[in-house]
């Protein structure tokens, strides 16, 4: 159905027969229904028949087509996919959500297409990403169940999970949708990670070994991808690794990351927290990980759970970890000293003090700048 044309880094084929995630070379041949994951920072150009498309960072996709004279179709689970002005007119089948999205390009141009997820703080996703489409120029028409839009470029339409369109094109695409190379960081992070993959052994071996490395770009790049292969049972444990603040807090992003994705991913982290550090505390922490709401915040027995978490007679590391993210987030304040791997009783008074005198509380908005 199609072949992989170019890597620059670390493209995955998942194998359904040795249940793990394989690595696939420039030149590899692609079949349909074919499970495909490029990680971060690197990028993958892959063609569908006569489509090219490149996958952009972490993204992971799923190949629907059955038969060759097929439009070009596949699934976006995550990420992002750019085709660039080289791709003939024509239609492209793309499934979301349940949904699918056809999309026809009337015109030859740059365009893309994501499924924007980002964490929120305090707010819980209640639905899976949408679906974005951009076009840096040129004119595509996108038609769904439910309606249909024509999107000239420069512009961006949104879909939502519903399958419904969101508002009317906007006149502006990401920075990424027009750069045709990785920006000379992403590069040079690219070069750096791309030396711990070996071609004699498994990728999430090398991931799992990456996560020990010193440099803490390294270490992050890799808990992110460990992430992206969907093992959070690797992921959960090195929230209590003790020595290792940049792997801890690199986890915590991970993991508020996955739960952008909605509520099948917040049942997910929930069912592995509960494993990792028992129920009480695993609902504690997954509460920690979401934040809490400005209602939330606005009542001192917020503050007076989240202080007591910081207990030096607490022993869980993750709880007291988070707890201090927390109220720091929410008040404003510095740390008082607290080492949440090494509490102390002074650290842990100074904010009981400020508790009990009704200081802590949430910090003032800042106005925008006009």
């Amino acid at each position: 159905m199609g072949i992989v044309e170019k890597s620059d880094g670390v493209l995955l084929r998942y194998s359904p027969e040795k249940r793990e995630w394989e690595r696939v070379a420039e030149g590899t041949s692609l079949a349909g229904s074919d499970r495909l994951l490029c990680l971060a920072p690197f990028r993958a150009r892959i063609s569908i028949g006569k489509l090219p498309l490149t996958l952009v960072g972490e993204t992971q996709l799923r190949l629907l087509n059955k038969t060759q004279t097929e439009a070009p179709a596949f699934e976006l689970q995550s990420g992002r996919v750019l085709v660039d002005a080289s791709a003939p007119a024509g239609q492209m089948k793309v499934d979301f959500a349940g949904n699918t999205a056809a999309i026809d390009q009337k015109t030859s141009g740059t365009w893309a297409i994501e499924r924007p997820a980002s964490w929120q703080y305090g707010q819980t996703a209640t639905q899976p990403p949408s679906l974005a489409i951009h076009a840096a120029d040129g004119e595509l028409t996108v038609a769904m169940d439910r309606g249909k839009e024509t999107l000239h470029g420069p512009g961006t339409l949104l879909v939502d999970p519903t399958g419904k369109f969101q508002s009317k094109p906007e006149k502006s695409v990401p920075s990424w949708v027009s750069e045709s190379t990785p920006s000379q960081k992403d590069q040079e992070l690219g070069q750096q990670f791309l030396k711990q993959f070996s071609k004699d052994r498994p990728v999430l071996a090398d991931l799992v070994a990456a996560v020990d490395e010193e440099s803490p770009v390294t270490k992050k790049l890799a808990i992110y991808a460990v992430k992206a292969l969907g093992d959070l049972s690797l992921l959960t444990p090195i929230l209590s690794r003790t020595g290792d603040p940049d792997a801890r807090a690199s986890t915590a992003a991970a993991l508020r990351d996955y739960l952008a994705q909605g509520p099948q991913a917040e049942k997910a982290l929930r069912e592995q927290l509960n494993e990792e550090l028992g129920e009480e505390n695993g609902q504690t922490a997954l509460k920690l990980l979401i934040g809490y709401s400005q209602d939330e915040a606005s009542r001192s027995e917020t503050f007076r759970k989240l202080v007591e978490l910081l207990s030096p007679r607490n022993p869980s590391l993750p709880l007291r970890e988070l707890a201090l993210e927390n109220i720091k987030t929410l008040s404003g304040r510095g740390d008082q000293g607290y080492d949440p791997e090494k509490p102390d009783e002074k650290s842990y008074s100074a904010w009981k003090s400020l508790q009990n005198s009704g200081e802590l509380k949430p910090a003032p908005k800042r106005k925008a700048a006009r």
